[in-house]
C-alpha cells in the first residue's frame, strides 16, 4: 500500500514510544497547534453485529462511527491507536462520513503524549479502570458526562 504526500507528513507529526499510562502510546513530533487533525483513525469498516463478535473475542482496536457500523482500528496501518486513554485529554475525534480524525483539543508540544477520552458508557465501567495519572483522573475510561454516575466503593 502505498501512502501518500499527506499521509506522510502526518505520520512525521508523531512517534510510537513507551508511555507511563500503558504499554506504548503516541507521542507528538512537532508542534501541534489546536484544532490541527492529526492523523486518521484507519481500519476496516464493520457492521455493529461483528464489531460485538470482535470485542467479544478480544479486539480492543474497535472504535464506534455510526448507528450502524464501527471501524476495526487492529491494522498496522493504523497508528492512531496507540493513542491512550486520559481523563484530561490533550485530543478529541472527529467523524465525518468518512474518517474518524484525531484532533489537537489544545496546542500539544514534542514529546508530549497523545491522549484522548475513550468515552465508554456507565455499563460495566468498572470493567475498564483508568491508569491516566490525571489530577482529576475519576478512575475509569468513562466519557466525562458520566462521572457524577460512578459508584464509589469504600
Amino acid at each position: 500500500m502505498t501512502s501518500t504526500l499527506a499521509e506522510r507528513r502526518r505520520l512525521a507529526r508523531v512517534r510510537i514510544g513507551a508511555s507511563t499510562i500503558h504499554r506504548l502510546g503516541l507521542f507528538a513530533v512537532t508542534n501541534l497547534p489546536e484544532g490541527t487533525r492529526i492523523l486518521p483513525y484507519h481500519g476496516e469498516k464493520i457492521t455493529k453485529e461483528e464489531s460485538a463478535r470482535r470485542v467479544t473475542a478480544g479486539n480492543a482496536y474497535i472504535f464506534a462511527f455510526t448507528a450502524r457500523y464501527d471501524i476495526d482500528g487492529q491494522t498496522p496501518t493504523n497508528t492512531a491507536r496507540y493513542l491512550n486513554h486520559s481523563c484530561a485529554p490533550n485530543c478529541y475525534t472527529l467523524a465525518n462520513l468518512r474518517t474518524i480524525w484525531i484532533v489537537a483539543g489544545r496546542d500539544i508540544v514534542p514529546g508530549e503524549e497523545l491522549t484522548y477520552n475513550y468515552g465508554y458508557g456507565p455499563e460495566e465501567y468498572t470493567d475498564y479502570p483508568c491508569r491516566c495519572g490525571a489530577t482529576q483522573c475519576c478512575g475509569y475510561m468513562l466519557d466525562q458526562r458520566y462521572w457524577g454516575y460512578i459508584r464509589h466503593d469504600s
